[in-house]
């Protein structure tokens, strides 16, 4: 494949007749791409599910210096590889403290990483141009910017696998086995840690893209550069290594993954329709999903009518996971992650198109246009005010920001339109779209935190009880993060002998549990309250049977050698 721009120096004259993207420009650019990455991170919205087995499992490592086999509330973490683990410890290292900001930053840089190796692709492929708006894209499209704020390993296993496609989409063509050593020995290095991230995933996909893109361009000896002994132990060496140590500690380690990966791969763990990526990735690269679509066009025209290999690389990643992922029984948006990025350059193309390349900038909004688009605008960011006051009528400033960024700030720029001054349009539609994410993130997200009350409760209990074992019943993984290190979660797949064993010995211990579980924690001694949540349905839609609640469980010596007839009828 060509690797090279075919008229570097055409690039550079278009830029100096279009002044378009000049410095100032570019500068804006980047200060908005971080903000829309960075912007919140850590007080958004409480951890979800993943977050919490990834921020509490992090944490254990990074408090007792174990970072080799993983625990999570006091039980052994073996589904997952450990490579997010190390990264939120690192960070938390690195930080000096750990927090949600710690926990989430990892993710955070990988985007911003992210957007930088894509827009240094579509910049060596199609010029600078579309690669500084390629970047820019990436960085502000809704799925990168809600899992920058996520402390889970997808972002970082998308930059994993997406260099490594990098380095063998721009190959040169018929490269020799010695002169591509180096290069292959990078992207099976890069292979290593995406196994460490996500077990086969990342591999599989890579691969396959490689493999069906030499099949169709010919170039099967290329297949000569995957006998890489030195590539081969850098990417089976680190996960086996960690592999082996845990499996000696843990027997039932390989009973676990095989479970994770085959299983998974099987529809253990669920199914969802067939077409569920159809409406899931237009979702996630908003706002920026009608340049890709009108772009699918001249990119299928170059790829198979005019034989452009870059174009062709471009469809075969796209497709081939694409069609690997809606095979699988069990979809999720996250697995999409490693090919939606291409998306991120053909829109790219598109958006240089339009504004450098003069299309866009060339023509005039009328006065009728301009009223018009005005009414639509206020009307627009009225009904907004409207909906969020009604949702949440203690967010009253929220609805002021939606009118101001909606109704004036579009506005505005359909009357710099209706001036012919389109740059500075283009530029203050940009900044509306980023005071949406600072809105958006900062003050309508935390509202819609269904968790918020739960986790305020618990984190009142930590502070209560900062050095105490705190025992969770049946209170699911919110409590995992929120009620501190000291924390053990007695899950619904556990027996009652485990909960029996975990509190023998000891004259009492703090519990906390939902109220409709309270009856049956009865059965284990006496009980007595402590504190309850937050009962103010201003804030939350929680059933109050559903509420957290902490108590004092003093137990039963004889509940630890005999099993209540109420709990052996259950079970």
């Amino acid at each position: 494949m060509d690797d090279s721009v075919s008229n570097p120096n055409a690039e550079v004259t278009l830029l100096k007749e279009q002044p378009f993207l000049s410095r100032n420009v570019i500068i804006a650019l980047c200060l908005m791409a971080l903000i829309c990455l960075f912007y919140g991170i850590s007080e958004y919205r409480s951890f979800v599910m993943h977050e919490v087995f990834a921020s509490s499992t992090a944490r254990q490592m990074y408090l007792t210096g174990d970072h080799v086999v993983p625990y999570h509330a006091g039980h052994p973490r073996l589904r997952k590889p450990p490579l997010i683990y190390w990264m939120i410890s690192g960070s938390a290292h690195l930080m000096g403290e750990f927090n949600e900001f710690s926990a989430r930053f990892p993710s955070a840089v990988c985007a911003v990483l992210l957007s930088a190796l894509m827009g240094l692709w579509a910049g060596k492929w199609y010029g600078r141009s579309v690669g500084y708006l390629t970047a820019f894209v990436q960085a502000t499209c809704y799925y990168a910017i809600l899992w920058s704020r996520k402390a889970e390993v997808d972002m970082c296993l998308t930059l994993l696998n997406v260099a490594a496609l990098y380095l063998i989409a721009t190959q040169p063509v018929r490269q020799t086995w010695k002169q591509g050593f180096l290069r292959w020995t990078m992207i099976f290095s890069l292979m290593g840690l995406s196994t460490l991230a996500k077990f086969y995933y990342g591999p599989a996909f890579v691969f396959a893209i490689a493999g069906v893109f030499w099949l169709i361009q010919g170039r099967w000896k290329d297949v000569v550069h995957t006998i890489n002994p030195v590539g081969w132990i850098l990417w089976l060496a680190p996960f086996g290594i960690w592999a082996w140590v845990v499996s000696t500690k843990r027997p039932n380690a390989w009973e676990v993954w095989q479970q994770e990966t085959i299983g998974r791969a099987l529809g253990v763990f669920g199914s969802t329709p067939l077409w569920f990526y159809v409406l899931d990735i237009p979702f996630i690269t908003l706002p920026w999903t009608p340049l890709w679509l009108l772009e699918l066009k001249n990119s299928w025209r170059s790829a198979w009518n005019e034989n452009d290999a870059r174009e062709r690389f471009l469809w075969v990643w796209f497709v081939v996971p694409l069609i690997v992922v809606t095979l699988q029984p069990d979809k999720h948006t996250n697995y999409a992650m490693t090919f939606v990025p291409v998306l991120s350059i053909l829109a790219g193309r598109r958006l240089s198109a339009c504004l450098v390349q003069d299309r866009w900038l060339s023509f005039q909004w009328s006065t009728r246009q301009a009223v018009s688009l005005t009414i639509l605008n206020v009307f627009g960011g009225i009904t907004l005010s409207v909906l969020v006051l009604k949702q949440w009528p203690e967010a009253r400033w929220t609805a002021i920001f939606s009118v101001m960024v909606v109704g004036v700030g579009c506005s505005t720029v359909a009357w710099l339109f209706r001036l012919q001054r389109q740059k500075a349009g283009v530029l203050s539609l940009l900044v509306c779209y980023t005071a949406f994410v600072i809105i958006f993130f900062g003050e309508i997200q935390p509202l819609r935190d269904p968790k918020r009350n739960e986790v305020t409760f618990n984190q009142q209990v930590r502070e209560k009880f900062p050095e105490e074992d705190i025992i969770g019943y049946k209170m699911g993984v919110v409590g995992s993060y929120y009620l501190g290190p000291h924390y053990w979660d007695f899950s619904q797949r556990m027996s009652p002998k485990d909960f029996r064993e975990q509190i023998a010995g000891k004259h009492s211990v703090i519990v906390v549990v939902k109220n409709d579980q309270v009856q049956e924690l009865k059965q284990y001694g006496t009980i007595t309250p402590i504190m309850k949540a937050n009962e103010d349905e201003k804030y939350h839609k929680t059933e109050k049977s559903k509420q957290p609640a902490c108590w004092e469980l003093i137990p039963r010596h004889s509940l630890q050698m005999e099993t209540p007839p109420n709990t052996a009828k259950r079970q």
